[in-house]
């Protein structure tokens, strides 16, 4: 079993005291590390001499209390807050890998630290992925639902029981392995969207329930606020790129849990209830065995809202983002006065909550039909208008079926039997679907 002892040059716990637990922990075990965390961020503000200095520093206060440089890691936490360029941290690393061959530095992501060739590798795919994806000239809600068609075609495994649990929950060990689980949809997810220059359109909230069931399980998905003029659309949805993943059974475009309004999360078969534990966007510390990793101390980047069934559990940041909310803010003048979000969030988090719900209106079954259609045509140039078609109509029947099973009955989502006159007429009438690129 390998342990890492962690110090967090940001936290608040000393030096001296994280290097005698790892001498401590070095006459009982064998494979121990020290882990010396700075922040990703320091890769992208400082320039290289900076670096080298403050690198050469580290190494030499490490070796004066006795660490020889096979025993220690020097790591930058990964920003997950989207506010660091990965790729110039990356290019950064390079640099500095460069002049310190010999040490094993990286960027440190759950428990693992990853190397530059790593880093660059997982950068590449998803640059590769955001180029192709803006090359379409695509709307907002179309670039959602491109990335999305792709992420969701990665089939669902966990990792080993002798690997790291974060190879398939974050961003690096998705990329660098086959492993992928609902943490991971979503940092991958969240990783795309950031690079496809939407900000002032698109912003994703990680988004943590619990699912009860047969059992219950901690789950994340996520909630994205999503501004499209070229389709009417303008709100907050709940996104589930986990639970409409491929599976063996079924290896077409599952879209139940896209652009799902909020006041349907009740609908869905298994209840989805708050998570219990939440916090704002901050770095926290934990301890504790992970499959075959032991840790101690270990920073890592939280911040989980909590929009669920009954109710909603935000972060500051998400209650920041719906103070900016115009359609929002005149909702409040109108029926609460000078009261702002957070007043009322603090007096009765119901309303906060109803007002989420306000501003998620339904998507009807014409419109996600046009939205499919108009992604299909950009994922597949070369096909015909017909072959499209055919994409479009077997992407219905595959939510058509799959929805009852997914939702309690009498349920009205876009792909519920409900709407099935509406696909008909549609049908009849299949050159609706080819007319132009208008919203019908």
């Amino acid at each position: 079993m390998e342990i890492r002892v962690y110090f967090d040059e940001y936290g608040n716990k000393p030096f001296t005291e994280c290097a005698n637990s790892f001498k401590s922990l070095k006459k009982t075990y064998n494979d121990v590390k020290f882990v010396y965390t700075l922040r990703e961020f320091d890769l992208v503000k400082y320039d290289l001499k900076s670096h080298v200095s403050k690198t050469q520093d580290i190494i030499n206060k490490l070796n004066v209390s006795g660490i020889n440089k096979d025993e220690f890691v020097i790591s930058f936490l990964h920003d997950k807050t989207g506010n660091v360029n990965s790729n110039q941290s990356c290019k950064m690393l390079f640099e500095l890998t460069k002049k310190f061959g010999e040490y094993n530095i990286g960027i440190e992501a759950g428990d693992i630290t990853w190397n530059v060739e790593q880093i660059a590798k997982s950068n590449a795919r998803l640059n590769h992925i955001a180029d192709e994806i803006k090359s379409k000239n695509l709307s907002p809600v179309e670039n959602l639902m491109y990335a999305y068609n792709i992420i969701t075609k990665l089939p669902y495994k966990k990792e080993n029981p002798t690997d790291s649990v974060y190879l398939s929950r974050e961003v690096f060990g998705v990329l660098n392995s086959d492993k992928i689980v609902c943490v991971g949809y979503v940092e991958l997810f969240r990783e795309l969207i950031s690079r496809l220059n939407m900000e002032q359109n698109v912003k994703c909230f990680k988004n943590h329930v619990n699912l009860i069931g047969k059992r219950t399980e901690l789950h994340e998905n996520c909630i994205i606020y999503i501004k499209d003029k070229k389709y009417g659309i303008d709100g907050y949805y709940y996104f589930d790129p986990t639970a409409d993943s491929v599976t063996k059974d079924n290896v077409h475009n599952k879209l139940l849990h896209f652009l799902l309004p909020i006041d349907k999360i009740a609908s869905l078969n298994h209840i989805v209830a708050c998570a219990q534990y939440l916090d704002g966007e901050q770095v926290k510390y934990t301890t504790g065995r992970y499959n075959n990793i032991n840790s101690y101390k270990r920073p890592y980047y939280e911040s989980y809202s909590s929009v669920y069934s009954q109710g909603a559990t935000l972060t500051e940041q998400f209650l920041d983002f719906m103070q900016k909310d115009e359609h929002i803010l005149q909702m409040l003048n109108k029926h609460f006065g000078k009261y702002t979000i957070k007043d009322l969030y603090n007096a009765d988090k119901k309303v906060v909550w109803s007002i989420l719900k306000k501003r998620s209106p339904s998507i009807n079954i014409v419109k996600m039909l046009d939205i499919i259609k108009n992604v299909q045509t950009k994922m597949h140039p070369t096909i015909t208008k017909n072959e499209t078609l055919q994409r479009v109509e077997k992407i219905y029947d595959t939510n058509r079926v799959i929805c009852k099973s997914s939702f309690k009955p009498c349920t009205t989502v876009c792909f519920s039997k409900y709407q099935y006159n509406i696909l008909k007429q549609l049908q009849k009438e299949k050159k609706f679907m080819f007319e132009d690129e208008k919203t019908k």
